[in-house]
């Protein structure tokens, strides 16, 4: 009698996976530990990141940010992130270490860093933030737009020019 082949899981997809762990595991203690990871395209993903990015350095609390928005009139942008979120990591290397944007969103806005590793703060939950990396502008106590995903530099400096002028 002959028995068809198994179907099951094989030594060669447990091979596999455990060298993907493996890998992942290894990117994951290089980045804890301080060292830069390359990502695709060249990229390299610091252990600082899970810090302010250059964008928002100095970030303020979400109350002196709202008492500077009502002196100046520019808009508040929140960053809600987590050190977790492999996009939020790369827009934070990237996007928002980028010197140009960093000069912009201290130019037009005030910004405020929200540091959501740990759990939603309430900020979040009450404006509806369900994902991360989100840039959100707010004024007047008013959300003038979000950005939600990782995003590369141009497109963070279109957007916040679209509503900062």
């Amino acid at each position: 009698m002959h028995h068809p082949r198994s179907r099951g899981f094989s030594f060669g997809m447990a091979l596999v996976l455990g060298l993907g762990l493996l890998v992942t595991g290894y990117a994951v203690y290089r980045v804890l530990v301080g060292s830069n990871v390359q990502l695709a395209g060249g990229a390299e993903l610091g252990g600082d990141t899970s810090k302010h990015p250059r964008a928002f350095k100095p970030s303020l609390t979400l109350d002196e940010a709202a008492k500077a928005s009502a002196a100046s009139g520019k808009p508040v942008l929140m960053l809600f992130t987590a050190e977790w979120c492999g996009p939020c990591q790369s827009m934070k290397a990237g996007a928002l270490s980028d010197a140009a944007v960093a000069q912009q969103v201290q130019a037009t806005t005030h910004p405020v860093f929200i540091d959501c590793t740990a759990t939603m703060p309430p900020i979040g939950s009450t404006l509806g933030v369900k994902g991360y990396p989100t840039l959100m502008l707010v004024k007047n106590g008013k959300e003038l737009d979000r950005l939600t995903g990782g995003r590369d530099a141009g497109t963070v400096t279109r957007w916040l020019a679209k509503h900062t002028q």
